[in-house]
């Protein structure tokens, strides 16, 4: 019985693949055993393993992208919905040149903070930079992708902080 999931090519190349729990008597007789990589290659062709890659790029993205901002030692929430809140807020309270008395955002640990109309906007110049920030990033590894000429150069390709 195999012990974990194994992949097995033939002498054509056809990848096989059986879960672990499978019975040896099942398995075709005159395969090769392979590592996920190398099945991977026989299976995915250069331009399925590189948009595959930029697929990876961009959910780190997007994961990195609301990741907390942090100001004035507090932390923010920093998804495209907050985003899009501060900045209808920032724009509303604009239009008469300063927030209510009293009036308060709410941190990522749910504390209610303080803040004026010029801290909002500085709050949210963190956020765009943060978003500027990521997008570039992104950017930077896309085209790496997008250049690679083999897997190996694609492979050396990781999102570092």
């Amino acid at each position: 019985m195999l012990l974990k999931d194994t992949y097995y090519k033939n002498s054509n190349n056809e990848v096989y693949y059986y879960s672990a729990g499978t019975f040896l008597k099942y398995i075709k007789e005159g395969l090769i055993e392979i590592s996920k990589e190398e099945a991977d290659s026989l299976l995915f062709s250069f331009e399925d393993y590189k948009q595959n890659k930029l697929n990876e790029i961009d959910y780190k993205k997007d994961e990195e992208m609301t990741k907390d901002v942090e100001y004035k030692g507090f932390k923010f929430q920093n998804r495209d919905s907050d985003r899009n809140l501060l900045t209808s807020t920032v724009v509303l309270y604009s239009a008469i040149g300063e927030v209510p008395k009293g009036f308060v955002w709410i941190s990522s640990d749910n504390k209610q903070i303080p803040m004026s109309l010029n801290e909002l906007v500085e709050l949210g110049a963190i956020m765009g930079s943060r978003v500027n920030e990521i997008t570039l990033k992104a950017r930077f590894f896309k085209d790496a992708v997008l250049a690679a000429k083999s897997k190996e150069e694609i492979d050396q390709i990781e999102w570092v902080e």
